[in-house]
């Protein structure tokens, strides 16, 4: 059977490369880009330039990077245009049922509407970790009122459900997570597959992480001996209050005052530049591409670890531990938004203040390994 990849974020972007490269057998593979995270036609770029033909062709679609959350109306149109486009695929041959599908936000209507149509004509649909909050967590996406949900499934089609927990649709049959044995109830009753750690271990030994990286002019700094000691994770700017923020300025402060230099990187979806007003000349400060998906950046430090990793209540602390066993994983989401972490079998360090976190850095600044 041939397969279709359907993906959103960088993040995306690397497990559905990983999968194609080592684990599907299909004979045929195409992927379809949302442009949904910022220089998404770059990717394109990237794989077509790469020796290795994984896809036998990479299709763009409208995103909604760059399109306020509020304006719905847009968003919905962008969605709908979307789906016209498979609707004329189908209808003129290049498009045609069934597939094996992999999809990563079953939540979207583009991703509805291919497993709706692919399980009706005998194909296999899979849900992959879209972040692993969303699957070992435990929170719900809040329902639409009954008539906002009357009016979507009259403006997308009869397919459309408004699932509050990402891999519970109707039509999905697997789900592919990172941890089998953690998932979240709701997602019991779906054939669990775990995906293997291998589809990103040999990305990396096919020469394509190498590529990924000069193309962001990254693979220089990831070769030096000092490489990314410490490394900065934030959080979208939407999730947060100025309070919020000048404490995440304050915490940056004690990292400059107690450690040598600091990585940050920003939400891949983060349209506020330079949120925390970091004067990058004057601190020993560099931020990443916010482009590049970071567990991308973690396979290329599995031989050079990073000493410390911090972020807020981030699929991206679980994945760091996923790779990087030695690193030290923080999470401030006690400290920032005052809110208990779901993810303590994770063994990440959460302290409860920015006191119990000055601790934390000096213990780490006096007991190097």
């Amino acid at each position: 059977m041939r397969s279709i990849y359907l993906i959103n974020t960088p993040y995306h972007f690397l497990v559905a490369c990983g999968l194609a490269l080592n684990y599907d057998k299909s004979i045929e593979k195409r992927l379809i880009i949302v442009c949904d995270f910022e220089n998404a036609p770059q990717y394109k770029e990237i794989i077509t330039q790469w020796d290795v033909n994984l896809f036998s062709e990479i299709t763009l679609l409208n995103g909604r990077y760059g399109i306020n959350k509020r304006s719905i109306i847009k968003i919905a149109l962008s969605v709908k245009k979307n789906i016209y486009l498979f609707k004329k695929s189908l209808k003129n041959g290049v498009l045609s049922f069934p597939y094996n599908l992999f999809i990563f936000n079953d939540g979207n209507p583009e991703a509805q509407y291919l497993a709706f149509h692919n399980k009706k004509k005998g194909g296999v649909n899979t849900y992959v970790e879209d972040g692993m909050i969303a699957v070992y967590g435990n929170g719900v996406a809040n329902a639409l009122p009954l008539y906002q949900k009357i009016g979507a499934k009259l403006f997308f089609g009869s397919y459309y459900e408004n699932i509050g927990v990402l891999g519970t649709y109707s039509a999905i049959q697997k789900v592919m997570v990172s941890y089998p044995n953690m998932i979240r109830g709701e997602l019991k009753g779906k054939e669990i597959v775990k995906i293997p750690i291998e589809i990103f271990t040999i990305l990396n030994e096919s020469g394509f992480i190498k590529s990924f990286l000069e193309k962001y002019h990254l693979r220089d700094y990831l070769d030096e001996k000092e490489s990314i000691k410490y490394l900065l994770l934030m959080p979208h700017s939407d999730g947060l209050n100025e309070i919020q923020i000048k404490k995440l300025q304050e915490i940056i402060i004690l990292i400059n005052d107690k450690l040598n230099y600091l990585y940050i990187k920003y939400h891949p979806r983060e349209l506020r530049d330079n949120y925390l007003e970091l004067n990058l000349d004057e601190n020993n400060i560099s931020l990443i591409n916010k482009s590049i998906p970071i567990e991308l950046i973690y396979i290329t430090l599995i031989h050079n670890q990073p000493r410390l990793i911090i972020g807020v209540d981030s699929s991206s602390l679980i994945s760091a531990k996923l790779f990087l066993d030695e690193a030290r994983v923080v999470d401030l989401k006690k400290i920032l938004l005052n809110k208990s972490s779901i993810k303590n079998k994770f063994n990440l360090i959460e302290p409860h203040s920015v006191a119990e976190f000055l601790e934390v850095l000096i213990r780490l600044s006096e007991d190097p390994y």
